[in-house]
């Protein structure tokens, strides 16, 4: 027998916060770090190494999650082949993101 709160199904069981296993919190997470990476160095591309650490991502996850937005045309990612690489949004993501999250 399960107490209450003891069960995943039990929305009580939940935190407040947002799930962060779900992929579209992670994208809207990743495009806001990315938003604000705009601002606080407006012509500099952040390194993904960089963006793992503020997302709190595994790299392999903010990999996938920065092909989806690339191919959504959101975001530019280059790879070096080293492993390294940077990012930055595009004109459509900034807007996107401007419509998300407001102007800073």
């Amino acid at each position: 027998m399960t107490s209450i709160g003891d069960d995943p199904q039990d929305p009580r069981a939940q935190e407040d916060g947002p799930d962060m296993d779900d992929p579209q919190v992670q994208l809207v997470i990743v495009l806001g770090e990315l938003w604000g990476a705009r601002h606080e160095s407006p012509d500099k591309p952040w390194s993904l190494a960089k963006l793992s650490k503020r997302v709190q991502l595994p790299m392999s996850t903010l990999r996938r999650l920065l092909t989806e937005l690339s191919s959504a045309g959101l975001v530019d990612v280059e790879t070096r082949p080293d492993g390294t690489g940077c990012a930055a949004l595009t004109e459509q993501g900034a807007q996107v993101c401007s419509d998300l999250f407001g102007t800073a």
